[in-house]
């Protein structure tokens, strides 16, 4: 993705935990002020790029950038400003909160977070 390019664009993301490789030159692309999930197996693919397109995780290899910016090594703090978040697989939400709050919650749980060795 050129510089003057927006939206999301993870380029050729590899993550490997514990000797084995759970993502393999993963790439992804989300235009500008969308909201995109990520589905898959059970399995740790999807949770690992989450982690490394919110910067709780680092990659191997590949790149994250946003509206242009390589964030691939950019602390995870100043993500959610850029609407960039993540929420969990959890089925309960908080009831009597609206969708949005609830992801706001996550936003806010992830910035907690942030120091917690992944």
């Amino acid at each position: 993705m050129r510089d003057a390019e927006p939206g999301l664009c993870v380029c050729g993301v590899t993550v490997r935990r514990r000797g084995v490789t759970v993502l393999d030159g993963a790439d992804l692309t989300a235009p500008p002020a969308t909201v995109t999930g990520v589905v898959g197996p059970d399995g740790p693919g999807a949770a690992a790029l989450a982690d490394v397109v919110c910067g709780r995780l680092r990659p191997a290899c590949g790149s994250v950038r946003l509206d242009g910016a390589d964030l691939t090594r950019r602390l995870p703090v100043p993500r959610p400003r850029r609407g960039v978040a993540r929420t969990f697989r959890r089925p309960a939400v908080l009831r009597g909160l609206t969708v949005r709050e609830n992801v706001l919650v996550a936003v806010r749980a992830h910035a907690l977070l942030r120091d917690v060795p992944g």
